[in-house]
């Protein structure tokens, strides 16, 4: 289970890390000065009415879709607040409702499907499955770092892997 956390914690982190790059680089795109390195000091410099202009770049406005707002919460803002949690609030290994596995075995057409969860220790009723929450924002960031080289100025050449 602590390796299990572990890399849980460190593709949040990874995931979390990708996106202040990204709002970098979108930042650099527009104007903004260099202290901009993250998110939250995009968010921050776009709220001012000199740099309101800048919202209209396609990477500012591609990222700020994805936050959304503090009241209605994008996926790339949840992202933030499911790496705040793990990182800063309750690790992991320290959550309850992330504290056992539970092995599901389901028959299809082309045989038995095992999947693994993360219940709680409890063995209550499981609440949404953190390795389902996770991929789901890996997906949803995979997507947006191919539609953010579409609204670069410049070449992209993303790397392809392809499983046999």
């Amino acid at each position: 289970m602590a390796g299990l956390h572990l890399a849980f914690h460190s593709l949040a982190g990874e995931l979390y890390s990708a996106r202040d790059h990204l709002a970098h680089i979108a930042g650099v795109g527009c104007g903004a000065p260099d202290k901009v390195d993250g998110m939250g000091r995009l968010e921050e410099w776009l709220a001012k009415p000199a740099n309101a202009g800048a919202a209209g770049d396609p990477l500012v406005a591609l990222l700020s879709a994805n936050m959304a707002t503090k009241e209605s919460p994008g996926w790339l803002r949840v992202l933030g607040e499911f790496r705040n949690t793990v990182m800063h609030r309750q690790p992991m290994g320290a959550n309850p409702e992330a504290g056992a596995l539970w092995l599901e075995e389901s028959m299809t057409r082309v045989g038995s499907v095992r999947t693994i969860r993360l219940v709680p220790m409890n063995a209550k009723t499981p609440g949404p499955d953190p390795f389902v929450e996770l991929v789901d924002l890996y997906r949803q960031f995979e997507m947006l770092a191919i539609e953010a080289t579409n609204r670069v100025p410049y070449k992209v050449d993303l790397p392809n892997v392809v499983a046999k």
